[in-house]
């Protein structure tokens, strides 16, 4: 018989410290990127460069501490050869001042904005009254108001003359004019008038009436002359702000010239002040109050406010494009503080606000978790443009939408993709990049030193000592066990650098090996006690293994168990018993609701298995129990399943399996073994299993060759392989796994059996 067994050679780590020229971590330089993802990277970059609706990206990994951080670091370097976008301003809406404007200008004016404007709210709340005290404008002032006295002069000076012929005489008090009648030069009353004898009175009541057309006359051109006045007047101080008001303007239209919703801005702002001349220059003008009278109660502070700028966000700083993250999600962090606010200068931007042409990177645990921060970044996403009257109902504030052209990126697994793609049927649609990157990677020698860069990072980040070159390779043995296979290595150093801290205790100027080891053992000891409840059944034969003998219908399985975070092996009896019956192929963990939906496949392939070999001319008449001895746990998996088809190929041709050789496995209905996981792990059970039991020569385990390359064993089970203490079997079949275990060949397997179907079946 052929025997294939792995040599220590095989199993032995790949590269040896001879392999490289660093000697510490310290030597290596800085790794400028992620770890073997050079393909997912280009999608990325692809996805990135994608301006178009619905080209967001959703970035796949298992890896965990480092994942986000990495992705991070590499949209913020492509986002530095990016444009900067420009800053986003909130200005005053006066014809709806319930709902602001928004105003885009180049990154950096945004700020010289505010402060220009900030600079005329000033002068208009203090300085702009002063023009109407400058002597220019006091010399027409007073030209027109001696002009109109003039006028009003010679109208009552007429007037006086026509009382007098009339024997009548003229006052003015309180600025109303009085007219009373003479007699016997006295002033009278109209008490008096009445008093005097009718032919005196008549005569006066004759001359009033004659009066007062006259009177009337003059007290409508006066009346006019006033209003003409005042109309001046008010022309007056219009064109003597609007001046004062365009001195201070006209340098910003001319900076700002090329941004038509500024100029608008600065007209309306003209317009207002015209509007409301009395509240800048009712104190100062006492004389003004006859022919201002004021109707505005806001202040002039109240209305200067509402020429500032509210600079949302300020790129002035900006390299590039922005990039935003955040550690808590919520509404409010996205769209910032509006729902509370009276004022436009008091509204303060969010996320969405800062990364508008630019990356936003959110983790995708967060937005599963909170799925109003789902809906709202959708809105944003589709729309193309932050509504807010759409996200916040009741806000008191409804400012204009603002253009959203911005990248997101969700960071997660394949789970939570799936989770939001069944929630929402538009994830995909505005989702269309799904950037998978690699959990593992090829093991070069490259990629060691990569992982020893980003190790030597992690030292200098967190003030520990470097490791040196072998502490490093025994380090990631531990990168090899999370990956599962010896020629790939784990991207999620989360392990290893818990490692490297917890080494770090024991050592001052560098990690090495005896450091490692030291942390290696204490790992041991923290998890001794479940392999000390192991010995202590395999000795006192709770758990009944054999791993000397040769026995029928019976071989050692090996079934992996996770017991909080960590991963335990060990060998469990699988038996099966054939006999006369039309039952067929009886699964006893089914039975039992033991067995989970992959096993159950398992027992099935077997029984395909069994057919096509042996019912081809006889219908057999054979049951068969198929059990996993001393389970009483849910049972799932098909990597039993060679193990389930040696015992009852042992129970039908009545071969014994020797006991010395656990199998894992799983097998097809040709009979081919295939690939499983947690190989490494299964050996490492069954060697410490015989290691307690007792130890012959010819231990070993039999795996699928397809799982030859997947092995990370301790150094202990290496040295027994090289000193053929024991034995690890890599099989492509059936067969090759018959002449281990039974020690026979195919045909006389298949003769035994034959011999035994023919005797318990009836011929077709």
């Amino acid at each position: 018989m052929n025997k294939i067994e792995l040599t220590k050679n095989q199993l032995e780590n790949l590269f040896k410290v001879n392999d490289f020229s660093f000697e510490t971590t310290h030597q290596l330089p800085k790794l400028e990127t992620m770890l073997g993802q050079t393909k997912a990277l280009e999608v990325l970059e692809f996805g990135l460069n994608l301006h178009h609706k619905g080209y967001n990206i959703y970035a796949v990994s298992e890896a965990e501490e480092d994942f986000f951080k990495d992705i991070e670091k590499v949209i913020r370097n492509f986002a530095k050869s990016k444009s900067t976008p420009d800053d986003i301003c909130y200005i005053n809406n006066f014809k709806l001042p319930n709902s602001p404007e928004v105003i885009y200008l180049e990154a950096g004016l945004g700020k010289q904005f505010q402060d220009d404007m900030k600079e005329f709210s000033l002068f208009v709340k203090e300085e702009l009254n002063q023009c109407v005290l400058k002597k220019s404008f006091l010399k027409q002032k007073n030209l027109l108001i001696a002009k109109q006295l003039y006028r009003k002069e010679k109208l009552i000076n007429k007037l006086k003359k026509i009382s007098q012929k009339l024997g009548c005489v003229l006052t003015i008090e309180e600025q109303q004019i009085l007219i009373s009648p003479i007699y016997k030069r006295k002033i009278l009353t109209q008490e008096q008038v009445n008093n005097l004898p009718q032919k005196d009175k008549n005569y006066i009541n004759n001359n009033m009436i004659k009066l007062a057309p006259y009177a009337e006359q003059v007290v409508k051109e006066i009346k006019k002359l006033e209003d003409n006045l005042e109309h001046h007047l008010d022309i007056l101080v219009e064109e003597e702000v609007i001046k004062s008001a365009n001195s201070m303007l006209k340098h910003l239209k001319n900076k700002y010239s090329t941004y038509q919703s500024v100029l608008q801005f600065f007209d309306d702002i003209l317009e207002n002040i015209i509007e409301n001349l009395s509240v800048f220059i009712k104190d100062e003008v006492e004389p003004m109050e006859s022919f201002l009278p004021i109707f505005n109660k806001e202040t002039s502070a109240d209305l200067a406010k509402k020429y500032e700028v509210n600079l949302l966000v300020n790129n002035e700083n900006i390299e590039g494009s922005p990039v935003c993250v955040t550690d808590v999600l919520s509404v409010a962090k996205l769209i910032g503080k509006v729902d509370e606010v009276t004022d436009f200068t008091d509204i303060q931007a969010g996320l969405l606000h800062r990364v508008r042409g630019g990356f936003l990177i959110l983790d995708a645990q967060d937005v599963a978790e909170n799925m109003e921060v789902w809906l709202t970044i959708r809105e944003v996403l589709l729309e193309g443009s932050l509504n807010l009257k759409n996200i916040i109902s009741g806000a008191t504030l409804n400012p204009q939408k603002i253009s959203m052209p911005i990248k997101v990126i969700i960071v997660g697994n394949y789970q939570i993709y799936e989770v939001l793609s069944s929630y929402d049927k538009h994830f995909r649609e505005l989702f269309q990049v799904k950037v998978e990157f690699e959990d593992e990677v090829d093991y070069t020698p490259k990629l060691v030193e990569q992982i020893g860069s980003k190790i030597n990072y992690q030292c200098e980040e967190e003030n520990l000592p470097p490791l040196t070159c072998e502490a490093l390779l025994e380090l990631i043995k531990y990168t090899q066990i999370r990956a599962k296979t010896s020629i790939k290595l784990s991207t999620d150093l989360t392990k290893l650098k818990s490692l490297v801290r917890e080494a770090s205790t024991f050592s001052k100027k560098y990690i090495t090996i005896e450091e490692v080891g030291k942390v290696l053992e204490i790992h041991k000891v923290m998890r001794d006690r479940v392999l000390q409840n192991m010995k202590e059944n395999y000795h006192n034969e709770v758990v009944m293994i054999n791993v000397k003998d040769r026995k029928v219908g019976q071989v050692n399985g090996l079934a992996v168990y996770q017991i909080e975070d960590e991963n335990f092996s060990c060998p469990i009896k699988i038996t099966a018993t054939t006999y006369k019956g039309k039952r067929g192929l009886i699964n006893v963990e089914k039975v039992s609701g033991l067995s989970g939906n992959i096993h159950n496949k398992g027992v099935e392939i077997i029984e395909g298995f069994l057919g096509y070999h042996y019912a081809q001319e006889f219908e057999p008449n054979i049951s068969c129990k198929i059990c996993m001895e001393q389970n009483y746990t849910q049972v799932d998996g098909d990597s039993a399943s060679a193990a389930e088809l040696f015992a009852i190929l042992s129970s039908l041709s009545n071969l014994s399996i020797n006991q010395s050789i656990a199998v894992t496995g799983s097998v097809n209905q040709f009979g081919e073994i295939q690939p499983v996981g947690e190989v490494s792990k299964k050996i490492e059970g069954f060697y410490f299993a015989c290691k307690e039991l007792g130890r012959t020569m010819d231990q070993g385990v039999i795996i699928p060759y397809q799982n030859r390359n997947s092995l990370i064993l301790c150094d202990e089970i290496i040295e027994a392989i090289n000193k053929g203490q024991f034995h690890i079997y890599p099989i492509k079949n059936y067969v090759q796994g018959v002449e281990l275990l039974m020690n026979a060949t195919s045909k006389e397997l298949d003769d035994k059996i034959f011999n035994k179907i023919e005797k318990f079946s009836v011929k077709k």
